[in-house]
């Protein structure tokens, strides 16, 4: 998961976008036997949007220096292939 925050030029507060992925089939038992078994399942990149930012199991881990940050990640993601698979 990755949020990226942006300060809309006149906006009074921030707003935070996230992008995230899940398997297609997440609660399907079919998708944790192939994840176990090497297997490899399609899944969902997903964007969504945030009023504020999680208190909680949410980590600063660095910061982005390109202020089209969003549509980066959202080029990154319409050529990343959509699948999962454990290693």
């Amino acid at each position: 998961m990755t949020i990226i925050e942006e300060q809309a030029p006149g906006a009074d507060a921030p707003s935070f976008t996230v992008f995230d992925f899940l398997p297609a089939e997440a609660t399907a038992p079919m998708t944790a036997v192939t994840l176990l078994t090497g297997g490899r399942v399609k899944g969902l990149l997903r964007e969504r949007q945030l009023r504020r930012l999680p208190h909680r199991r949410c980590l600063l881990i660095g910061e982005a220096v390109t202020p089209e940050a969003c549509e980066a990640a959202r080029d990154f993601n319409r050529f990343w292939p959509c699948e999962l698979q454990l290693l």
